[in-house]
């Protein structure tokens, strides 16, 4: 075509890829703002103590005082381990919930 057709199509694709570069930036930015609040949020979390009342007792010690005859339908039945899926199915819709802006 001509020269005027060259010089556009090579300014817009000097601003095409400045616009690529910019929003690229951006994006990597963002991306690391986020994970650098997610790890102070998580650092938060862990620096959370553990409650006195609760850091003294487990499951195990818990059954530990059930007579054996109890015991044994405890092992059989598979109590602990229903228990513990229970707390990671809580434990997981909190997780939710926090993820989704805390919308109780």
């Amino acid at each position: 075509m001509g020269w005027l057709s060259d010089f556009k199509t090579w300014l817009l694709g000097i601003i095409h890829e400045l616009w690529t570069a910019v929003s690229g930036f951006y994006h990597d930015m963002s991306l690391m703002f986020i994970k650098k609040a997610l790890s102070v949020v998580g650092e938060l979390i862990n620096a959370i103590p553990v409650p006195d009342w609760m850091a003294q007792y487990s499951l195990g010690h818990l059954f530990g005082f059930l007579s054996p005859s109890l015991g044994y339908f405890v092992d059989r039945l598979g109590l602990g381990l229903g228990i513990s899926l229970l707390g990671f199915g809580y434990a997981f819709r909190v997780a939710r919930k926090v993820a989704t802006a805390l919308q109780w």
